[in-house]
């Protein structure tokens, strides 16, 4: 039995042509085993030569890996030879096993080959655990080491057969609204190309010119990547995405739904009014001309206090822009976000922000809980029981929760279902731009009514489908009319979208025309956020660059 572990050894041993397995001992739960090595000679590390003469040996302890469940450590003689060479500064050498593992290293290559995708995978703590459970272990600093010695760099620049031609640019969050890196991959490979600790247009420039053989550039719409693209790759096309055009669209019919206060009263309103008879909730306009004249201008030269309503602080900020003052002072001024600021300035009256209706796991049994607390059913514990039984996968907690407000508004009344607030401009913006076979019946209906009720919607709405076909049909050519269809519709909001078009022109026909879009920059960005998490969002760049360009190796 000895004889034939010592067989099966010295085959699956490393650099089993080299080794010469001696023994085997199985101790402190470790299997040892103890081999030499048995070339007739080596070659000088430094200069090459070969030679036979022997100087000394020394014994190496290298960790292999595990048999059935057991650690294996590897005790090897090695030996250190004269170097003959008379010219070589190198007097004494020790003979290499590159198979087996590199010098001064404590692990054989074949553990390390295993050890590498866990590190890569599960990163540091997670990776020590896992190596720790498959009777590999290593501590998370050499987990580190090992994702950072590991080579993942982009491709070389001097290899002009690796240089990509196809590549996408986009921005990924170091913490979102306030710090950006960028990530460049390779649309053809579907791979990561590198990754940009910023998203800064001459640093993205100076990685695009280290490869004179790009020939298409996928970016969004944002100015930051059409300069880098304009300056690092002018041999190269640009291409707007597609899903970007559509979402600007969608931003700017958005603003404009804002801005005209369109609301649209639900279905099962408590006065009985119903979306067939284009009941529509019209809030009368808080304007400018609200606010007493006067105490506007104390406030404008700078010798009253700042407004406290929001009627009064969205005339003062009219006020204030009219007397030419920046957006960013006005901000500060107030004490408002720079964007509350622009979207007061776009306004023609105050806007409302109104809280949509969120669904909960309980919105299916209210009726039934109405209906058994007007039963005089009231307590909580017995009410939740019984939806329970129901299918109800909820908590208790927002039975009682129910429960209590009853109690507080409703004690002795019958109490009725809570009024559904007004679908907010973003679901109305949705109900728009979504295809019309994608519609339920309640949708459609909604969407007669609001037709039906605001002609400017309507026109809205029929320039978003067109511009929503002719880009998932890829019609360039219906670009032109579309752009003055647009223009001439008397629509600020689309208006400022179709100048961002024409100053994009070269691009958006790109988009429409080719086939290649950011789809691949963003999944290869949503992976990037699961590594950033998956390190708590702790790691140094090096390591998260390393992660993420593994699969490039």
């Amino acid at each position: 039995m000895a004889n034939v572990l010592l067989l099966l050894l010295a085959l699956l041993s490393p650099a089993a042509d080299l080794i010469e397995v001696e023994d085997v001992e199985y101790h402190d739960a470790i299997l040892r085993v103890h081999a030499h090595t048995c070339g007739l000679e080596a070659a000088c590390p430094r200069c090459g030569t070969r030679s036979a003469r022997v100087h000394s040996r020394y014994t190496r302890t290298l960790a292999d890996l595990p048999c059935c469940g057991v650690p294996i450590a590897l005790t090897l003689v090695v030996r250190r030879f004269f170097c003959d060479a008379a010219a070589c500064p190198q007097r004494t050498f020790a003979e290499r096993l590159p198979s087996a593992a590199p010098p001064y290293a404590r692990r054989t290559t074949r553990l390390c080959a295993a050890l590498v995708p866990i590190a890569f995978t599960a990163g540091g703590n997670p990776g020590a655990a896992l190596t720790r459970a498959l009777q590999m272990a290593v501590s998370r600093p050499t987990v580190l080491r090992l994702i950072r010695r590991t080579v993942c760099a982009a491709r070389d620049s001097t290899d002009a057969r690796a240089s990509p031609q196809i590549v996408g640019v986009d921005d990924w969050a170091w913490k979102r609204g306030q710090r950006y890196g960028t990530m460049i991959c390779d649309l053809e490979q579907r791979r990561p190309l590198d990754l940009l600790p910023e998203r800064d247009a001459a640093r993205t420039a100076a990685w695009l010119q280290q490869y004179p053989g790009i020939t298409v550039v996928s970016r969004d719409r944002g100015g930051v990547y059409a300069e880098a693209a304009a300056q690092g790759a002018p041999q190269a096309l640009q291409v707007a995405d597609r899903w970007h055009l559509l979402k600007n669209l969608g931003d700017a019919l958005e603003q404009f739904l804002r801005r005209e206060r369109v609301h649209l009263l639900p279905a099962n309103c408590p006065d009985g009014a119903s979306l067939d008879t284009a009941a529509v909730a019209i809030i009368p306009p808080m304007t400018p001309a609200h606010v007493d004249s006067g105490a506007m201008m104390q406030l404008v030269t700078g010798s009253a206090p700042p407004p406290s309503g929001r009627q009064e602080r969205f005339a003062l900020v009219h006020a204030r822009r009219q007397a030419g003052a920046t957006i960013r002072s006005i901000a500060h001024e107030f004490g408002m976000a720079r964007n509350t600021v622009r979207r007061y300035l776009r306004a023609t009256h105050i806007p409302d922000w109104q809280r949509g209706t969120r669904r909960t796991l309980l919105d299916p049994y209210r009726a039934y809980l109405f209906e058994r607390w007007n039963a005089g059913y009231h307590n909580g514990n017995q009410l939740f029981r019984e939806i329970r039984e129901q299918g109800y996968r909820g908590g208790a907690s927002q039975v009682g929760v129910l429960v209590t407000r009853l109690r507080k508004r409703l004690p002795s009344a019958a109490p009725l279902p809570p009024t559904p607030r007004p679908p907010s401009p973003r679901k109305l913006r949705w109900l728009v731009a979504r295809r019309p076979d994608a519609l339920d019946e309640e949708e459609r209906v909604q969407l007669q009514t609001l037709l039906t009720t605001y002609p400017a919607v309507a026109t809205a709405y029929e320039l978003v489908q067109r511009f929503a076909r002719l880009v998932r049909e890829r019609r360039a050519g219906a670009l032109e009319a579309w752009l003055v269809d647009a223009a001439a519709s008397g629509i600020a909001e689309l208006d400022g979208f179709v100048q961002g078009l024409q100053r994009d022109r070269a691009a958006v026909k790109a988009g429409l025309t080719l086939e290649w879009s950011q789809g691949q920059v963003e999944g290869q960005i949503t992976r990037l956020k699961l590594l950033k998490r998956q390190m708590y969002g702790r790691a140094q760049f090096d390591l998260l660059r390393q992660r993420v360009l593994y699969r490039t190796a």
